[in-house]
């Protein structure tokens, strides 16, 4: 962002940005940066279950991750 920035390119005006990880520092950039994925907790406890189902020998079924969408600035203009 702060390379657009440099080059006078507005946030979120003439280009949105929005990152596919859901890290906290995120919140407090400037302008704050939209996020979208998957809790890194959450992702972690599917793919264990999904482990232990295969050394099981159950068959393995499709995750289901809950996804998310923190709207924020840098996407969005408020």
């Amino acid at each position: 962002m702060s390379a657009l920035k440099d080059r006078k390119v507005d946030i979120p005006d003439q280009v949105a940005v929005v990152t596919c990880e859901a890290v906290q520092l995120t919140q407090h950039l400037q302008p704050g940066l939209t996020t979208a994925g998957v809790a890194i907790d959450a992702q972690c406890e599917v793919m264990a279950g999904m482990l232990i189902d295969e050394i099981e020998g159950r068959s393995l079924s499709r995750p289901d991750l809950l996804r998310h969408l923190n709207v924020r600035e840098s996407s969005s203009a408020n």
